[in-house]
């Protein structure tokens, strides 16, 4: 889904200043504004960033946000990771 957005020239200024890719920032605040009112879950966050859910903790957490609960998915998608990284150090 491709979405345009208004901002005041201040704004865009602010976004073009604070970020390589102003975009992805809006995208990310959005994503995770999406989570912390529970319309989505963890897993989905990170498939929407583009990360790996061990990694959307963090993001989370470095915007103050901590989550509740974790759905099978997350725990599963969890499991997964674990089980990569650990196949990696053999």
């Amino acid at each position: 889904m491709t979405l345009s957005i208004e901002l005041s020239a201040r704004i865009e200024e602010a976004l073009k200043q604070t970020a390589s890719d102003p975009a992805a920032l809006v995208k990310e605040a959005a994503v995770i504004e999406l989570y912390r009112r529970g319309a989505i879950t963890l897993h989905e966050l990170s498939e929407a960033l583009g990360i790996a859910r061990i990694e959307a903790d963090g993001v989370l957490k470095a915007k103050g946000v901590f989550e509740g609960t974790c759905s099978l998915e997350d725990l599963e998608e969890d499991r997964r990771t674990l089980d990569r990284l650990f196949a990696a150090r053999k």
